[in-house]
């Protein structure tokens, strides 16, 4: 491949892949401006994982790094922005930059959350 690619293989019935949306969607927005990494997603339900893929168990995360004779690397860490961002790193070498994310995916907090009546 010639960018780095982090894939989850997901199941839209999964608990634990609804509260990972979120936190993905956070992390593509924080790769946004950085053109050598593809934060992808597949629906595992309804398409069959490609070999050399395994999924046992939802999701799975895999970062397939780029490079001619690069094997996917299976995610096996918290499920976090500081997890993923520091899986993505340790194995492109710090090739990936993060930015601050789009306000639209920051976490609010209870301070933030408006009450309509």
């Amino acid at each position: 491949p010639t960018k780095h690619a982090l894939i989850e293989f997901y199941s839209p019935y999964c608990e634990h892949c609804k509260s990972l949306i979120p936190i993905y969607n956070e992390l593509a927005s924080r790769a946004r401006e950085d053109p050598n990494i593809a934060i992808a997603k597949m629906d595992a339900t309804t398409n069959s994982i490609p070999k050399p893929f395994e999924s046992r168990g939802f999701p799975t995360i895999y970062l397939v790094p780029k490079g001619k004779n690069s094997r996917p690397i299976k995610f096996s860490g918290n499920r976090t922005i500081a997890g993923l961002t520091e899986f993505i790193q340790q194995n492109t070498i710090n090739d990936v930059k993060f930015v601050e994310p789009e306000e639209k995916y920051l976490k609010k907090s209870e301070d933030d959350v408006e009450i309509v009546s």
